[in-house]
């Protein structure tokens, strides 16, 4: 699949989130009386794949010229009572070019939870709905991200015993709890 294809398939996935975001925020400016919309779009991260299995990241998408599949993150300021917080989401387009959404490429799920008054975004990577490692703060996304796509490909021909063992290694290697 060429730049083209990949840049045609995120701009629908973007312009689908940005008019399911603007109808929650019409929404909400009727039911609370807002003079403004209760969210924000901040940026984009576009994560090209290579042959390889290697990825690249980078805020523009040139990144996914010589990539055969990618990772799409959305990030947003969303409006919880007075102040904004940071809103993700997280698809997937493979080298056919369907879109998964949540990410999840073979068995494994990538998910970003949202920051909230008490808690900052993080990132996890799960096995058929069963958590592995959760990475928190989310700080940056380009660093979380590479080191959580370095566990998927150490784990992606594992059982989930053998994956859970290995994110437990990483985690006490690196500090993570």
């Amino acid at each position: 699949m060429d730049m083209a294809d990949f840049i045609e398939l995120e701009s629908f996935c973007k312009k689908e989130l940005i008019e399911r975001l603007d109808k929650i925020s019409q929404e909400r400016k009727k039911q609370e009386n807002l003079l403004f919309d209760s969210y924000l779009f901040d940026r984009t991260f576009y994560i090209g794949i290579n042959e390889k299995e290697e990825i690249a990241i980078s805020q523009t998408p040139h990144i996914l010229e010589s990539a055969q599949k990618c990772i799409i993150i959305y990030k947003w300021k969303s409006l919880a009572t007075r102040q904004f917080y940071d809103s993700y989401k997280i698809c997937y387009i493979d080298e056919n070019g369907s879109v998964s959404d949540p990410c999840i490429i073979d068995y494994f799920k990538i998910s970003i939870t949202d920051e909230s008054y008490n808690q900052p975004a993080s990132i996890t990577l799960s096995f058929i709905n069963k958590k592995l490692i959760t990475i928190s703060p989310l700080s940056p996304i380009e660093i979380s991200m590479k080191f959580i796509w370095g566990l998927y490909k150490m784990c992606k021909d594992k059982t989930y015993d053998e994956a859970l063992q290995i994110c437990d290694v990483e985690a006490k290697r690196l500090g993570i709890k």
